[in-house]
Order: C-alpha cells, then structure tokens, then sequence
C-alpha cells in the first residue's frame, strides 16, 4: 500500500514521535510511506534524521484574508500524490485534515484522521467541511468526547487505536545503572521522571508543589527530573517552573535538562514515571514509561486511567491537587519494593496493549476500510 501521512505541527512531541513509529513499522511490513510536514521545521529534520521519505510543504488553513495560501498547500498536496501515486492519506492530527481533506477530495483518493486532542463545540465542523473517510480516536476517552462534542462528525466513523510502541526486555538494574552513569544522575538518589511539555495543562506547578510538600526526610533522597521543550513561550514557561522551584525551596532536588532525544534514556535512569497532566488525551510519555518497566504516577484526566491501573501499573491521583501528588511520591520513597512489583505489571500491560505491531495492524484494517468506503460512494 502506497501511504502519505500529513501533519501541520512544525515541532516534535508526542504525536510526531507516533507517527515515526507507526510510518517505520508500516516500512517494515513493506508498505511505501511519504511523509509531509512544515519544510525546514524540527519535524522535517526530526523525520529526515530517522530516514523517512519526507516532503516539506507548509499547510495552511482557509483564511479568507490569504486564501491563496491554502490553495497553495492543496496544489502541493495534490502534486506529492501524484508523484508518490498515493492510495490511501492519513492525517496525524485534527487540523491537518482541512487541506489535507481538500486535495484527497480532488485526487479521489480516500483520507482518513487522527484525533489526539479535546476539540471545542463547532470546530470539527469546520477542520472536516472537506470531508475524512474514517476517525481515528488515541483513547476511548478521546472517543466519547468527540462523539459527544460534534455527533454530526464523529458518530458511526469513529475507532480507537492505542498508539503504540516497540515493547521490548524492562530497563533492568544494568540498564538503570549505565542511564545513570550516562545522565550523571548519583546512584543512591530515588528518581522521579517528568518528561512532557511544559506548559500550563500539564501539571508541572502540581508536582514542584507535590516535592515542597514531603516531608524533609523523604525529599533528601529523590531527584525529579523534569524534562521536555517549552515550544509555545520560546522558554518562559521553563524559567517560571525553575523559578517556582527556587521560590518553593526544592530546587536543588530538582533538574530541568530541557529537551532531549534520549528520552528512553531517562525512563531507564528513573524509577517511578509522574504524569501530573490537567488534560491528556493518552500520553506518550506514560507509554513509553509503562513499556520499559516503570510504573507511573498518573491523574484520573483522560486517556491516563486507560493506561495507570492502580496498584497494577501505578497510582492515581485527582488533577490538580498537588498534596495527593505528594502522598503518592511518599509513598512510592518509603515503599521502594512497589517499583519492582508494577514495574513488573506495567511491562506486561504494555506488551499486551501497546505495540506498534498491533497498531500498525489496526491502522492496515482501517485504511483498507476506508479504501472499501471510498469505492461505495461514502465519506
């Protein structure tokens, strides 16, 4: 099958580094994979970097003020179709369907949508006035939301596929001590791992909050490492978060590293993943945690109680109240044993929800649907 994914995101987060997964698997089952994103951006190189075939086009929306610009994006849309004779396009996020939709609707060739986010009452409405072929929802969360949110769109077209990843051996006690040795992270620390975006939906003031809040005898053993990119201030956000640390009195037991590509790294080096999100339609990060054997700290906010089982992968907590946060992360430092024990139950839920095979396998079958949808007339 001949494949383009399309994503507007200039940058690199969760559901780009999904996307790479799913178009590397669907290359190894030997399927053509084109994808195209914002030329020169991080995502192109990020892309590039990891030998995909890549096309740089800027894709607009419609915008009565620059309506040429979207045109634009379609002619190129079109013109990458053509060239790379694609059967089947998929778009990797909500907004990308707008012209996305418009050039498939042309070329007649069947598209289908990923969801990844919470959408707004009307919004949808405008993203699909081109039309999908089929939704794709990252949780059943994500699933009833959209059907709730705009019916008219989601409802009878709309699956779940858990995104998905390698599932290979759990970070073992080697492969903990060499992340660390790698990272400069002291051995005897306990460590705690945020590796998200920052800003303001993902919890960071909760958890530097959640670490002022132990008692003394307990934070003189941890180090949080709170890693990620602040792509929507330029790095505001990340100096009010060292600022509030500082102010908190924490600071020296937490490290801000910025972002890094050697994410899997610092899951090795960790023993307790947090997720401390106000809104999270799935999280890659607690995927990512789950699979390398580390349990995580979760909020009961979206798609992470599909993943955080309590005492089975983890523990949860209510968003947004820091002092659970914090009673979780005692209990986690006075309860060492609990890492190894869901550690355990994390690596064998993933293995059995979270590969890429089983996702790659799902995304074949709706494709294929959407190809058999197109050829009767639907959309």
């Amino acid at each position: 099958m001949r494949l383009c994914i399309a994503t507007r995101t200039a940058f690199v987060s969760g559901g780009e580094t999904m996307l790479l997964r799913l178009a590397k698997e669907l290359a190894n089952l030997e399927h053509t994979v084109c994808v195209v994103c914002p030329a020169g951006s991080k995502a192109y190189e990020f892309f590039a970097d990891n030998k995909l075939t890549v096309e740089g086009v800027d894709l607009h929306l419609t915008d009565w003020r620059h309506p040429l610009r979207f045109f634009g994006s379609v002619r190129a849309l079109r013109k990458i179709m053509r060239t790379h004779r694609v059967e089947v396009a998929h778009a990797n996020d909500l907004s990308t369907i707008q012209p996305l939709g418009c050039a498939c609707r042309k070329e007649g060739i069947p598209v289908v949508v990923h969801v990844r986010q919470t959408v707004k009452p009307g919004g949808p409405e405008w993203y699909f006035k081109y039309g999908a072929d089929h939704v794709i929802a990252v949780s059943e969360y994500i699933k009833r939301h959209l059907v709730e949110t705009s019916p008219a769109v989601f409802e009878g077209r709309t699956s779940v596929s858990l995104d998905g990843i390698t599932v290979g051996p759990p970070a073992d006690a080697d492969a903990k001590r060499l992340a660390r040795q790698t990272l400069e992270i002291p051995e005897d620390r306990f460590v705690f791992l945020y590796a998200n975006q920052f800003n303001e939906v993902k919890g960071l003031p909760d958890l530097i909050q959640a670490v002022a809040l132990l008692p003394e005898a307990l934070r003189s053993r941890l180090l949080l490492c709170a890693v990620g990119d602040d792509v929507q201030t330029g790095g505001v956000y990340r100096e009010n978060m060292m600022q509030l640390a500082r102010d908190k009195g924490v600071a020296e037991w937490i490290r801000f590293p910025g972002y890094r590509r050697d994410v899997p790294t610092w899951i090795a080096a960790c023993d307790w993943c947090v997720s401390p999100s106000l809104v999270e339609p799935l999280g890659t990060t607690v995927i990512e945690s789950l699979s390398s054997g580390r349990p995580v700290i979760g909020t009961r906010v979206g798609g992470i109680p599909e993943m955080v089982l309590e005492n089975q992968t983890g523990l949860l907590v209510d968003g947004g109240q820091p002092e659970q946060l914090s009673a979780a992360m005692a209990k986690a430092l006075a309860q060492p044993e609990l890492a190894v024990t869901l550690g355990r139950g994390a690596h064998e839920f993933a293995r059995q929800q979270f590969t890429i095979e089983r996702h790659a396998q799902e995304m074949l079958a709706i494709y294929r649907l959407a190809i058999a949808s197109r050829a009767k007339g639907g959309r």
